[in-house]
């Protein structure tokens, strides 16, 4: 979605971006990779990486991703997999069930999501929309999108945002994760479901889808570096930085329209409340857990790291 918000969209968008563009461009489905082990020199902190203990002191390890990135996030750092190994449960956002869902979720949610013929995404943009729109993608891509709800340009358009800035989802973090627990013997269990996280993309009336893909059109006509400077900050483990990226873009889209204000909290605040029910009942049970998920769940306003030492955790890093 919008290129500078790539940490707080669900995970689900990068299988769902992968699967759009196999299923329109080619007709059938294959399978992404995962980063491997090759790149720069390892970091001398992890990035983006939280150890607090709860009240109980049950111990939770929080890692957070970016979904797109490149080889020099590589290899994770050696903290983050031992902390991995010693919980007792691992969560991302998705669970390798989930994941396995997704091919099927979304063949079904797009089926469901042609629009009407006087509602299609090439009659809701404007002259100067579409444009732009044809530019980023190439005319004939757009062409075979444009009969879906907006909801699909948008996920779709992620991915061109990425690429255009050499960024590349099979180097997300949380990819490497997953390979990393399956290497660890490790099960992943999901914060949530692939179905509850594709009703967040494209559950939202069509207003709503239509506005997003047009703020998300607006912040790479406006803030065309965005993406970059929100990688730069996950890289160099500026939380600050990454923190004040994400409040910016989120003023710029409430400014835009004011519905995207309630969408957006959707996609943070809330999820982030639901994930801190979760996290509290595994402590009451002394359960040791490592969880993964995007980086913007974990800085910035409403973040789940100061949800979690409101209730009384401990943070030890």
């Amino acid at each position: 979605m919008k290129h500078a918000q790539s940490g707080r969209f669900p995970t689900i968008l990068r299988y769902a971006t992968f699967l759009l563009l196999a299923l329109i461009v080619f007709g059938t489905f294959a399978c992404a990779s995962s980063p491997g082990s090759s790149g720069s020199a390892i970091s001398p902190a992890p990035r983006f990486f939280w150890t607090l203990t709860a009240p109980s002191g049950a111990r939770l390890s929080i890692q957070g991703t970016i979904h797109v990135g490149d080889s020099e996030l590589y290899p994770l750092h050696k903290d983050v997999l031992s902390a991995m190994a010693e919980s007792d449960l691992v969560y991302g956002e998705l669970s390798l069930d989930s994941i396995n869902e997704v091919q099927t979720l979304v063949v079904e949610r797009m089926a469901s999501s042609v629009a009407e013929p006087s509602k299609t995404v090439d009659r809701l943009l404007s002259p100067d929309e579409l444009a732009q729109i044809e530019t980023l993608m190439g005319k004939e891509m757009f062409r075979r999108l444009s009969p879906f709800q907006p909801w699909v340009c948008s996920v779709v358009l992620e991915s061109y945002a990425a690429s255009s800035t050499g960024l590349n989802e099979a180097y997300g973090v949380d990819m490497a994760l997953l390979s990393a627990a399956g290497e660890l013997g490790k099960e992943v269990f999901g914060l949530e479901t692939a179905s509850f996280q594709l009703s967040v993309l494209a559950g939202p009336s069509l207003s709503t889808q239509l506005a997003v893909l047009k703020d998300n059109l607006r912040e790479l006509r406006e803030e065309p570096d965005s993406l970059k400077l929100l990688y730069a900050a996950y890289r160099d483990n500026n939380q600050k930085a990454l923190a004040k990226i994400m409040d910016q873009s989120m003023r710029r889209s409430a400014a835009f329209s004011a519905e995207l204000a309630a969408y957006y909290d959707s996609l943070l605040r809330q999820r982030n409340q639901a994930w801190l029910e979760r996290l509290l009942g595994f402590a009451q049970e002394g359960k040791d857990v490592f969880v993964f998920a995007g980086a913007a769940h974990f800085v910035g306003q409403d973040n789940l790291i100061d949800m979690l030492k409101a209730k009384g955790y401990k943070l030890s890093r």
